[in-house]
């Protein structure tokens, strides 16, 4: 397949000096007016162009199927973390206590290498707690297994004294709220962008969500406030 584009641009090129040198040769002997060579050498070259075109489309074509395939692979995963075990389907988050029982995660799952291993430590509501590592130790792997955006291979994660795995995904995640290191504005204002989180919320709550963030200050000292048009990437 990879070696179809060259062999054609070879037979091509090949095909069009070979017509060339012949008809040359003819138009010599005085047997066929150059008119002729002209107009015969550019039929050749619309039909090996059409072939060109077909082995392109046999080229696509191959490519497109493995397309197909991975992507039909991906469609077809079946999704192993869900909520259709959770005890309480309508269980709501009563407090911020977040607790971490002998907990170990693998992104391999059971049998591979453990990101994390044995962390024990509870975060009382209102509190501070700070957890400290270098590039790659698993901090953010740690956060993320709160709201459940990956489930434990030991141990257990509790959120308001209930395992997270007992909790509706949808309640859960709507009430575990997650700041990460990289974020990702849209273009539009920062209401809009702010909505995201609920594109219902009212202008004065939007503003008491930037108090509380502490971003109230610094977005009011745009001329335009709050309507201060931002596109994709924070420009």
């Amino acid at each position: 397949v990879i070696a179809t584009m060259p062999i054609m641009m070879f037979a091509m090129n090949v095909t069009t000096l070979a017509v060339v040198w012949y008809g040359g040769n003819i138009i010599i002997a005085g047997n066929m007016q150059v008119g002729d060579l002209t107009a015969f050498t550019t039929y050749i070259v619309q039909i090996l162009m059409s072939l060109m075109m077909l082995s392109m489309v046999l080229l696509q074509s191959s490519r497109a199927i493995a397309s197909v395939k991975r992507i039909s692979e991906v469609l077809d995963t079946e999704i192993d973390l869900t909520d259709e075990n959770a005890s309480r389907k309508d269980l709501k988050v009563t407090e911020g206590k977040v607790e971490f029982k002998d907990v170990a995660f693998s992104y391999s799952n059971e049998g591979g290498e453990k990101i994390l291993e044995h962390i024990n430590f509870t975060a009382e509501p209102g509190k501070v707690l700070g957890i400290i590592g270098t590039t790659g130790s698993g901090k953010t792997s740690l956060v993320q297994l709160i709201p459940r955006l990956y489930d434990v291979t030991e141990g257990c994660v509790k959120v308001g004294g209930v395992d997270v795995c007992d909790y509706n995904l949808e309640a859960l995640r709507d009430q575990v709220s997650m700041v990460l290191q990289k974020n990702v504005l849209f273009t539009g204002t920062i209401y809009d962008n702010i909505r995201w989180g609920d594109e219902n919320a009212s202008d004065e709550e939007v503003q008491r969500m930037c108090k509380l963030a502490q971003a109230d200050g610094f977005v009011n000292e745009f001329p335009a406030g709050y309507n201060t048009q931002i596109v994709q990437g924070g420009n």
